[in-house]
């Protein structure tokens, strides 16, 4: 099993998040991160502003930010990979 750092993680959260709406139940399944550790992640990303939570729908959503640091995180995956 491959360990991932706090920075893949996050990625990894906001690109589950892009696009769609999705509840906390499909984070918990495609992250593979217990409920309480993805809440702590999700905390951080709502407060920082790169992930939004839609109160009546109870869903998250990648923000413009967050988009913007999964565009920039990519860009420094290509670039590690050339090396």
């Amino acid at each position: 099993m491959k360990y991932r750092s706090r920075v893949e993680i996050l990625a990894q959260i906001l690109e589950i998040a892009n696009g769609d709406s999705v509840n906390i139940s499909k984070m918990v399944r495609c992250s593979n991160l217990p409920h309480e550790l993805l809440k702590q992640y999700l905390s951080q990303l709502i407060s920082n502003g790169l992930l939004e939570y839609q109160e009546g729908q109870r869903t998250y959503k990648t923000g413009y930010r967050g988009m913007f640091f999964l565009s920039k995180y990519n860009q420094m995956r290509e670039l590690y990979s050339v090396t």
